[in-house]
């Protein structure tokens, strides 16, 4: 992925391109080894090498997911640092969420449209038709039958958020880096955060939406830029959505599927 320099002074922009190009070339070998190791099912794509996500291969490759997008966080933005532990915690789940959802949707949107195939990581991806394949024997989870009915649920919690959002213009690239540093200060409210903190979050965000409009004004030469502007605020405030969805989605695998998650990451700051 080539990143073009831009003439405006980005809060955080290049630390997020910087350090997300350098998570996603990570885990791009990371993936590809799990792929290659267990074997999955490649799909028919015209110009793409992707593969098909089973259930177990969910947890596998969110191991991955988590641990780099833990760094980027911890890379690119000062201010977490400054955080006390428990903070950063609360934070680095809020963010996570978030940045989850924008990366699916983004990914999505450029490799398949408006469905039925949604990318589930960088090369997996899975089909919405077919929800009763995800669930294979070579799962170990107990209770198969009522696992699939409880995807095909969370399954239509996420498409009411995104499928509106994949018919909406397509998000340049410039769009999708900027929604990850909002990813990181916005959806914040309900957070137990100290006034401060919340102080920090908004000034950052004001000043991303500031940049934006010069962004829309000046690269794209918008004179009318509010509806491009409203739905990019319009798919930030969906991953806090779906962030919320995301993380009763893990609670409720682990807890009556009893599916077990191996990372320690994934147990101590989302099932805690």
């Amino acid at each position: 992925m080539i990143f073009s320099p831009t003439t405006i002074n980005w809060t955080n922009y290049f630390e997020i391109i910087h350090h997300f190009g350098s998570a996603r070339a990570r885990r791009l070998v990371r993936e590809r080894h799990y792929v290659e190791n267990n074997d999955l099912e490649l799909l028919d794509h015209p110009s793409k090498e992707l593969y098909i996500m089973h259930f177990t291969d969910f947890r596998e490759i969110l191991g991955i997911t988590v641990s780099e997008s833990r760094k980027i966080v911890e890379e690119a933005f000062d201010e977490y640092g400054n955080l006390s532990p428990a903070d950063q915690a609360i934070v680095f789940k809020n963010f996570f969420g978030n940045f989850r959802f924008l990366e699916i949707f983004y990914l999505s949107s450029q490799v398949f449209g408006d469905g039925p195939n949604y990318m589930s990581s960088l090369i997996t991806c899975i089909d919405a038709n077919k929800i009763d394949e995800w669930v294979t024997v070579k799962d170990d989870v107990e209770s198969k039958d009522e696992l699939q009915t409880s995807l095909q649920g969370f399954l239509e919690e996420y498409l009411i958020l995104i499928a509106p959002m994949l018919r909406i213009d397509k998000l340049t690239e410039r769009e999708f880096h900027a929604l990850l540093v909002l990813a990181f200060c916005d959806n914040v409210i309900d957070l137990p955060l100290s006034a401060e903190i919340f102080k920090m979050f908004e000034k950052m965000r004001l000043k991303v939406i500031e940049e934006m409009q010069d962004y829309y004004k000046n690269d794209m030469r918008l004179n009318d830029f509010s509806e491009r502007l409203g739905n990019l605020l319009i798919v930030s405030h969906g991953a806090g959505e779906a962030g919320i969805i995301f993380y009763k989605e893990l609670r409720i695998y682990n807890t009556i599927f009893n599916f077990y998650f191996d990372d320690l990451l994934i147990r101590e700051t989302f099932l805690n």
